[in-house]
């Protein structure tokens, strides 16, 4: 009986760790990439979560002609509102509250302090206030000297 040699046909060392180093590195490009826009997206999510409360607020005020003592108004039952004006008050996406003022010079003040849950910071610490959410941070998109912004 006589045995066919079979050509094998297969990756040597090499080449495997260059295609497993190939890899590491696209991964390490990648999530650097996905951690930037994560952190993006928490941001973009507060300033979302407080134009809903901001709304709210105004149409409370609208409606009984003064701003809330405090957010839980604004989930609490009424003849107009059966399941409240919204049904629940957002956690910020760091998972801390919204911090709510009445009768400030805006009229209310909305805040969230950020990653760190402290007044101040840079980055994702930094505060985002009611008053100016519209208005780019340095370094945001649409930012220039030029736009006052």
């Amino acid at each position: 009986m006589e045995r066919k040699k079979r050509k094998q046909k297969a990756f040597t060392l090499v080449e495997l760790m260059v295609v497993v180093t190939i890899l590491g590195i696209l991964a390490s490009i990648t999530s650097i990439k996905v951690v930037q826009y994560l952190k993006k997206a928490r941001i973009v999510k507060a300033h979302a979560d407080m134009k809903k409360i901001m709304n709210a607020l105004e149409l409370f005020n609208m409606e009984f002609h003064d701003y809330p003592e405090d957010l839980e108004q604004l989930i609490e039952e009424t003849d107009e509102h059966p399941q409240g004006i919204i049904s629940a008050i957002p956690k910020d996406p760091w998972g801390g509250d919204y911090e709510y003022v009445q009768g400030t010079e805006h009229g209310f003040d909305l805040i969230c302090y950020g990653r760190d849950g402290t007044e101040g910071g840079e980055g994702e610490d930094a505060d985002i206030e009611s008053w100016n959410i519209d208005q780019p941070e340095e370094g945001e998109e649409g930012y220039s000297e030029d736009s006052g912004g």
